[in-house]
């Protein structure tokens, strides 16, 4: 069986049934469009050229087409209901992209995938506010985050379940592996892509996000089963290895704890009571740096194979800024420039190579004068959504990215106290705090960069920013 042709129909059948579930009822195309996000990982290479299609993007693209069909069908439908001022911001960032596309010389054919992933997340902005406008289909969508990730959740512990049996039965060249599934530790025993997600830190990044359901479980009709999903979901967030993802939990976790009310209120711009102790957010603040101090301390690979290398890139990276502050180097072209600046520096500015970037663990610490110790560095991604934005597009292109985040932030926190729902038993609040808490993530790790991730983070932008005023005082 030919596995690409397989991979194919498992995508296509999938943007179909997006498509036609959009036919009927767009709210329910979204809910299946972000129900199946996390559980299928599949790209598929396009022949020779060293470009992919994955079902992310195809997905997205059929549940764009949705929303022209509906548009088409019903033209006064056309307009949104909810016109949130981010919107200008994402526009001004397309625009500049596509300035600093053609500023930095790159060819357009290298930089058509990264501009059309940047147009499609603004796309899938402006159809998740139409669909968050109806009452209905925010509780559709709901529950379609709950349902995927459990079943998510289920299949990451059944493979760490099945690893664990089948190491302690034989040797780990012999162990239960599985490209659709993730196994947290030890992450190094994968040869290929694994998990519903990809890498430990974006599938950290989607369960940092998944707290949006919190206050779902809290109101299950089963209270066990509710507690036993949440235990779940932590006890594979933190054995995710992302220390990235953990410290986002933690400052999601704060963030509702330091801002939210007790209950829901109908009461306008209402100031936080001082009554109110501040005493807990500490005190969690500290058991959280605690418990990463001591993961940190016990583990022998954190120093050479998580810090030291994002220092080294960053480092790395602020060069190339310097040289090109304007426009930057083009869209998507970070790991094969990085590559390319690397191998420069090193031959005429003495750059030292870590041991890390060689391609044989044999090779010197100190550059030779013939360059043959650096000549095979693969390419290295920016480890930063940041910093990939800055060197990318240029100082301008980094700004208004840093000013589209934190503008979306700031936004939705303004509409959640206009509406009187920033409550800690509230969606909307745990979804607001988990994408401060991914923000915090995306600056130690390429997060944006996963389309799993940045749908699922604008998706929960346009939850918050169409949120409705409450009607009672309690939820």
């Amino acid at each position: 069986m030919n596995l690409s042709l397989l991979a194919y129909g498992i995508m296509a059948l999938g943007s179909a049934a997006i498509i036609w579930t959009s036919l009927s009822n767009f709210g329910a195309a979204g809910a299946l469009f972000l129900f199946l996000n996390p559980l299928v990982n599949i790209e598929v290479a396009l022949g020779d050229t060293g470009r992919s299609i994955s079902y992310d993007k195809l997905a997205i693209m059929a549940l764009a087409s949705g929303f022209a069909w509906r548009v088409f069908r019903k033209q006064s439908d056309g307009h949104l209901k909810t016109k949130p001022f981010i919107r200008y911001l994402w526009l001004l960032y397309i625009a500049w992209s596509f300035v600093a596309a053609w500023l930095s010389g790159a060819p357009a054919k290298q930089q058509f995938w990264g501009l059309a992933e940047t147009i499609a997340y603004f796309i899938t902005f402006l159809v998740f506010l139409d669909i968050f406008a109806e009452e209905t289909s925010r509780k559709r969508i709901f529950k379609a985050i709950l349902y995927g990730g459990v079943i998510m959740l289920a299949a990451v512990a059944f493979q760490n379940l099945a690893y664990q049996i089948t190491l302690n039965i034989w040797d780990w060249r012999h162990s239960f592996r599985a490209d659709l599934l993730y196994s947290s530790f030890p992450r190094m025993f994968f040869g290929f892509r694994p998990g519903p997600i990809g890498h430990p830190n974006f599938l950290a990044a989607y369960l940092v996000l998944w707290a949006t359901i919190y206050p779902l479980l809290l109101r299950m009709s089963s209270r066990l089963a509710g507690f036993f999903i949440f235990t779940a979901h932590l006890v594979i967030l933190v054995s995710a290895g992302s220390y990235g993802g953990i410290l986002g939990f933690a400052i999601c976790c704060l963030a509702v704890l330091y801002f939210a009310k007790p209950h829901p209120t109908t009461m306008i711009c209402a100031p936080t009571p001082h009554s109110k102790t501040r005493l807990l957010p500490h005190v969690l603040a500290a058991c959280f740096t605690l418990v990463i101090g001591t993961a940190i301390a016990n583990d022998g690979d954190f120093m050479p194979l998580s810090f030291l290398p994002r220092i080294y890139i960053h480092r790395v990276g602020g060069k190339m800024l310097s040289e090109r502050p304007l426009a930057g180097y083009g869209n998507s072209l970070f790991p094969q420039t990085f590559q390319e600046k690397e191998r420069a520096y090193a031959e005429k500015d003495g750059l030292k190579i870590p041991r890390w970037r060689m391609k044989t663990s044999h090779a010197p610490r100190t550059n030779h004068s013939s360059g043959k110790a650096y000549e095979n560095l693969p390419p290295l991604s920016a480890h930063s959504s940041y910093l990939k934005a800055f060197v990318e597009s240029g100082l301008p292109g980094g700004l208004l990215f840093l000013g589209l985040l934190m503008g979306g932030l700031l936004e939705a926190y303004f509409r959640l106290r206009k509406t009187g729902r920033l409550s800690i038993r509230s969606p909307e609040t745990w979804g607001w705090a988990a994408c401060i808490g991914v923000c915090f993530q995306a600056g130690t790790e390429n997060i944006f960069s996963s389309p799993k991730i940045s749908v699922l983070y604008w998706a929960i932008t346009a939850y918050c920013l169409t949120a409705k005023p409450t009607k009672t005082k309690n939820l």
